[in-house]
């Protein structure tokens, strides 16, 4: 009787046990489960948080840089004189500009996809496809399709729309075209003077001198630019 008694104790003793242990195992997992949920919550708001600052980043690069990269832009086309038609001859290192480049707004399109897309971090993913740059009544009108993609700790993978559009004027240039038009309008100016008064932009001061068989004009902005690491106006003449 005695052994049944101290038996049925001990069996007793090992269903509290085996009860703690499984109390014990549900409560650790429940812990995990919770600790793991906060892991998975806070991760996903790293990567709402990260997403947003991409956002901002993207936004940023098309409504200001893209600005002064139409800047650096311009000032690229003006060093290798490709506002110029093909034909327009070189004079004693100035040239003539006799007509202006048929393909000036796809030119210009080119140097300032390639500019402006090699500023972008490594994260985000744009290509020369990705972005749509108008030329249109001295205008420009800037869109991108954004892909953003970071590995890690966090995995975010995200895509979006940025647009600017502004003008040649605004952020203190003439397009080509409009001086070219101005040039065509006072090529027969018989003196310096008279094509000095004729010549009138908005956005370049105008210099002209009489050479040995024509004129040299000086376009001088009226606004300063960064350019090559100064502040300084554009500048660039041409012979007419």
């Amino acid at each position: 009787m005695e052994f049944f008694k101290s038996k049925k104790g001990s069996g007793i003793s090992i269903t509290i046990l085996l009860v703690l242990v499984l109390v014990l195992g549900v409560a650790t997992l429940g812990v995990m489960v919770k600790q793991n949920s906060n892991i998975s919550e806070q991760l996903d708001i790293n990567q709402i948080q990260q997403t947003k600052i991409m956002k901002k980043q993207s936004e940023y690069l098309i409504k200001v840089v893209a600005e002064s990269n139409a800047v650096e832009s311009y000032a690229e086309i003006v060093g290798t004189r490709g506002y110029a038609g093909d034909e327009c001859e070189i004079r004693k290192g100035e040239v003539v500009f006799c007509s202006l480049n048929n393909g000036i707004d796809e030119k210009f399109k080119s140097v300032f996809k390639n500019k402006f897309i090699s500023v972008f971090p490594d994260e985000f993913s744009v290509s020369k496809e990705s972005l749509s740059v108008v030329i249109e009544n001295g205008g420009i009108e800037v869109k991108g399709n954004f892909e953003a993609s970071k590995s890690g700790s966090l995995n975010v993978n995200h895509s979006w729309k940025e647009e600017n559009e502004f003008s040649f004027s605004e952020i203190g240039l003439d397009y080509f075209d409009e001086i070219y038009r101005g040039v065509e309008r006072c090529r027969s100016e018989k003196n310096a003077d008279d094509l000095n008064s004729c010549l009138r932009f908005g956005n370049f001061n105008v210099a002209v001198s009489k050479t040995s068989d024509s004129f040299l004009v000086s376009l001088k902005s009226k606004k300063k630019f960064v350019l090559d690491g100064e502040f300084r106006a554009l500048s660039f003449s041409f012979l007419v």
